[in-house]
């Protein structure tokens, strides 16, 4: 569904997304499915046969693109962390050698971000001013945030343009995400007990308004189940 061609930079090869984003969201959209048909035979009495495939979820993943083709507005191509529908919208490389992404929306999230990166001139700048004039000088935009985002750290930054109002947030690595005590507050971490009975922890997954705690039983043995399962099935 075109995901892959458009991941990347413009120079360069198609790449591969990096999760399985396909089989999270057809596993929502099943979800979703089966909670409408519920809600669907409670309000009518009529069932639902539903036909959930991967590829109707892969193309919800790229519908924003396909929206921008079908109506004449762009083709859509790789642009790396860059956007087709606004500018500043990008990875930028700081001080300490780590990197934030930056984006402004709007007019106003433009303004914010020249006051804090100390250029309130650019606000008024008639190549800047708008976000149809960003997009015709997306070089010159980039590469003036690219030249003042170097003088500081990827924190500094973060901290000094959201408090202006601006949009700014630190790229992190996976370790640093999953190390977050946050996730843990929020039951998105639980401990799984192994095989050996030392427990490890996992990520969790979880929609319901409760968030639970303590520590997910071991999953079963490969065949453990099967006479329970079996029942009395007979073999002829």
């Amino acid at each position: 569904m075109g995901m892959i061609a458009l991941t990347g930079e413009p120079d360069g090869p198609p790449l591969r997304v990096p999760l399985p984003a396909v089989d999270l969201v057809t596993g929502m959209y099943a979800a979703q499915s089966v909670l409408a048909a519920l809600l669907r035979r409670g309000r009518t009495g009529r069932g639902a046969l539903l036909d959930c495939a991967m590829l109707d979820a892969a193309a919800s993943l790229t519908s924003a693109a396909g929206v921008l083709w079908m109506t004449g507005y762009t083709t859509p191509r790789r642009t790396g962390s860059q956007s087709d529908l606004f500018v500043p919208s990008a990875v930028f490389e700081t001080a300490d050698g780590d990197h934030v992404q930056v984006v402004a929306i709007g007019d106003g999230h433009w303004a914010a971000l020249s006051r804090a990166l100390g250029h309130p001139e650019w606000a008024e700048d008639e190549r800047f001013a708008t976000a149809a004039a960003r997009l015709e000088h997306r070089n010159e935009v980039h590469s003036g945030l690219a030249a003042v985002l170097r003088t500081g750290s990827a924190g500094y930054w973060a901290e000094t343009i959201r408090d202006a109002g601006g949009f700014c947030e630190p790229i992190r690595e996976i370790e640093e995400v999953w190390s977050d005590p946050e996730l843990a507050r929020r039951a998105l971490i639980r401990d799984l007990a192994g095989p050996a009975g030392d427990p490890m922890s996992v990520p969790v997954l979880t929609l319901v308004p409760e968030r639970p705690t303590g520590t997910y039983p071991a999953g079963p043995a490969l065949g453990q189940h099967n006479g329970e399962v079996l029942g009395d099935v007979r073999p002829g």
